[in-house]
């Protein structure tokens, strides 16, 4: 999971948000027992998915499905969407590791109807996202560092006749530890030697209560 970085670096959660959704999603709805916090803004049009189903076992990180449920967009293909930055450094640029999950919502007509969107960062394109109706798509930034004053934007292309949307973002501040790369594997299992520095449930299968 989040195997975008190597084994001498670890990710501290900075957000993680389910856009759209009303209620908080955790365990048993996510296995892995993450939280999807909710977020809202007056700014932004809150919309269904029309899809009974979404596809997310194409999704290395194991999306839950409720996530992919409901998402956020701007109103038109003029506004910009801006992931949120301000909880980061405002004295200095850090790595951080960058999780964004799409799908289209609407089984839209190919004939007059496109979603694309560009992912800015600081006004350069690093992404151009195309959602697919009922399929999860999950794209990963582990190679940039950012302040809160660095600008991510997803943004309509020129061709684009629907404004762009999202439906899960989640950053995390991304750390070197040189002595990570003694450890491997699942830091519970076998119950009689958890990793010295987590704390586990007893369950069957276990989860971290704290570090």
């Amino acid at each position: 999971m989040y195997n975008k970085i190597d084994s001498s670096n670890a990710l501290t959660l900075n957000q993680r948000y389910a856009y759209g959704s009303n209620n908080r999603i955790s365990y048993p709805t996510d296995l892995y027992d993450r939280y999807w916090n909710t977020i809202s803004s007056n700014e932004l049009a809150s919309v269904s998915n029309s899809a009974s189903l979404v596809d997310v076992t194409q999704t290395r990180d194991e999306v839950p499905s409720a996530v992919m449920s409901n998402a956020v967009a701007t109103f038109s293909t003029s506004y910009f969407f801006f992931v949120d930055t301000t909880s980061l450094s405002s004295t200095q640029e850090v790595p951080i590791y960058l999780n964004m999950y799409f799908t289209e919502v609407q089984d839209l007509n190919s004939s007059s109807d496109l979603r694309r969107f560009n992912v800015m960062v600081d006004n350069e394109v690093i992404d151009v996202i195309n959602p697919v109706y009922q399929t999860a798509l999950e794209t990963t930034y582990a190679n940039i560092t950012a302040s809160s004053k660095t600008q991510v934007v997803l943004a309509a292309t020129s061709d684009s006749t629907l404004p762009p949307l999202i439906m899960e973002g989640l950053t995390s501040l991304q750390e070197g530890f040189p002595e990570l790369k003694e450890w491997s594997g699942d830091p519970c299992i076998p119950a009689e030697y958890p990793w010295d520095w987590v704390n586990c449930t007893n369950e069957t299968t276990p989860r971290i209560t704290s570090l």
